[in-house]
């Protein structure tokens, strides 16, 4: 089945505290991602590899969206995301892109000095030791991230970093 826009935009507000959508579109952010080739969008389009969870910030309801609904409703560009998630499966001492650095510290996994440090290093070429292994530890939280169960991400709810400072 193709994506139903009309399918997806009648299950965000019927989950929604407002009948208007553009305010219904304020009401949730993306709180979790996971991998899932069987999967099925809640705009009904099935086979869905790459599946994020959307909730609403009020009401605490979790949707299964695919990247491509997610650029529609909240204009994230998921397909780069999980471009650059899997470049960095393939080898996790390369670099990731501002997008998914931000998107990653606003979801938790990145912690403040993780975020501050990865965008200082940004385009950086010649790394210290010290420096390659702390941008490998934050690669490998991401990656411990999207690699979680269905269940887990779920379940997964933002607030308390889940990377700590590896500036020693």
């Amino acid at each position: 089945m193709a994506h139903n826009f009309n399918q997806l935009k009648k299950s965000i507000l019927e989950l929604s505290i407002t009948e208007d959508w553009e305010e219904a579109r304020r009401e949730w952010e993306v709180v979790s991602t996971y991998h899932d080739p069987d999967s099925q969008c809640t705009c009904g389009k099935q086979g869905i590899a790459e599946v994020n969870i959307i909730e609403n910030k009020w009401t605490g309801e979790q949707l299964p969206i695919g990247s491509k609904c997610v650029h529609h409703f909240l204009g994230i560009k998921m397909h780069t995301i999980h471009a650059n998630i899997k470049k960095i499966q393939k080898d996790p001492f390369r670099s990731l892109n501002r997008d998914t650095i931000y998107f990653f510290y606003r979801l938790g996994v990145i912690n403040e000095a993780s975020f501050k440090f990865y965008n200082d290093i940004f385009r950086k070429r010649n790394l210290s030791v010290k420096q390659e292994r702390w941008r490998y530890s934050i690669n490998l939280a991401v990656l411990n991230f999207v690699n979680q169960t269905k269940k887990e991400a779920l379940s997964n709810k933002t607030g308390e970093p889940l990377l700590t400072n590896h500036n020693s």
